[in-house]
């Protein structure tokens, strides 16, 4: 049978289950086969020693060894007295009784032994990106360890899709492979990738107030606005020295064509328009401002000169040449008023000074009569519209660019008065009252 000897002195027996996978439990017996007798005696019987009779002790230890473990068999009594062992496994010497035990590694490979946790995405941030990898041993329950006091349980490598594929800090798909060191052997592996990371985009323009606004910078139709951007969002050295950004030639504004009143409007682009080197990053526009600024008015009221004393004062202005918008003359003058100074200076000159009107005398000032038809009505509406638009559109940058007109009257002097000092009067005393006539003017 399997443990019946021949009755000799020493036998070689052999260890059939001397070995296991790590983690693993040990055999609960050790099963063995006589092999071989050292010293053979003829005409002897056959002796049986019973299974239980062999004892085999193994040394402490659970980790993968170089060598293995000893495996010491031994034989109870009274076969102990007659009979004596020898291991196959060892070589030196002829009556050793040490077989060796071996603990194999256990194989990263066989993924049902294992639970990975998927790898998360991760945002391009200007670093290498090297998460660990959580792989748990199911029959120990215990997280394998990639670096803890020196042991590890595996070795950790990265590759990208990139060019070099050690590249694993850009926008790519990344692949963490493990490879069992120690108690472990083979590998395993997850991905995950490496997204790009988002940068803002800001569009802003600003134009003086002109008769056009265009709605794009392809040059084609002579009225375009210059567009900066800001961006913001860089990451990593990318802060330092930003990667180079190209704006496509044709950039596209929810302004449209026409003509806008000064004032701030939302510019928004298209991230269709930008591309950034690397490809690390996702552009995301951001509302910008286009500021149309006001125009600036320079304009004189008319002088008036020699004016016949009772007739009607009107009064008007010229603008500057250049300093106005075709087809806003009419509206300027209709929003500019002219006040005539309370007295005359020394020379028999009043002061014509030319100002903004308010939105509320332009509308007293251009009203539509009570019985006026729907055509008058909207006649005046559009003047009025016009008119206020140019308090919009235009401002006085400084007090010079309005510049004062004078009035004078025929026969200024009878009209102001004589000064005191140049008026002499004489008469004899009679107990009236002194009274002056003014000539009469030819």
């Amino acid at each position: 049978g399997e443990n019946e000897v021949s009755k000799d002195q020493v036998f070689t027996f052999t260890v059939n289950n001397k070995a296991k996978t790590y983690g693993d439990a040990d055999p609960t017996t050790f099963k063995f086969t006589v092999t071989e007798a050292k010293q053979s005696i003829t005409g002897g019987s056959t002796v049986t020693i019973p299974a239980d009779k062999f004892t085999f002790v193994r040394d402490a230890g659970e980790d993968v060894k170089t060598g293995g473990y000893d495996l010491i068999a031994t034989i109870a009594a009274p076969y102990s007295t007659n009979y004596t062992l020898a291991s196959a496994d060892i070589k030196t010497g002829d009556y050793a009784t040490k077989a060796v035990f071996t603990i194999n590694q256990k194989n990263l490979s066989t993924a049902t032994l294992y639970t990975i946790a998927d790898l998360a995405n991760v945002v391009y941030n200007g670093k290498a990106q090297e998460p660990d990898l959580n792989i748990t041993d199911k029959a120990r329950s215990t997280k394998l360890v990639y670096d803890k006091d020196g042991k590890k349980d595996y070795t950790l490598a990265y590759t990208s899709t990139l060019t070099p594929n050690t590249d694993h800090t850009h926008v790519s798909t990344v692949t963490v492979t493990a490879t069992g060191t120690n108690n472990y052997t083979g590998t395993t592996s997850k991905t995950f990738q490496i997204t790009q990371a988002t940068l803002f985009v800001t569009p802003a323009g600003k134009k003086t107030y002109d008769s056009y606004v265009g709605g794009d910078t392809d040059g084609t139709d002579g009225n375009e606005v210059e567009a900066t951007f800001t961006y913001q969002g860089w990451v990593g050295a990318d802060v330092a020295t930003p990667p180079t950004i190209t704006v496509t030639s044709k950039t596209t504004y929810t302004l449209t064509d026409g003509k806008k009143d000064a004032g701030n409007y939302v510019m928004q682009v298209a991230a269709d328009n930008f591309s950034v080197a690397g490809n690390n990053y996702a552009f995301q526009p951001v509302d910008g401002v286009f500021v149309i600024e006001q125009k600036k008015l320079k304009l004189k009221a008319d002088d008036i000169t020699n004016l016949a004393y009772g007739s009607t004062e009107t009064y008007t202005v010229t603008l500057t040449s250049g300093t106005y918008v075709e087809g806003d003359t009419n509206a300027i003058k209709d929003a500019v008023k002219v006040t005539k100074s309370a007295s005359a200076n020394e020379d028999g000159e009043w002061t014509l000074t030319p100002s903004f009107k308010t939105a509320a005398e332009i509308e007293a000032d251009f009203a539509p009569a009570a019985d006026a038809d729907e055509t008058a009505i909207t006649a005046a509406n559009a003047k009025i519209a016009a008119a206020k638009a140019v308090l919009v559109n235009y401002k006085k940058d400084k007090a010079s660019d309005f510049t004062n007109g004078t009035l004078t009257y025929a026969n200024a002097s009878m009209q102001i008065g004589l000064k005191q000092s140049e008026l002499t009067l004489e008469k004899v005393y009679d107990g009236t009252a002194i009274s002056l006539t003014a000539p009469t003017t030819e």
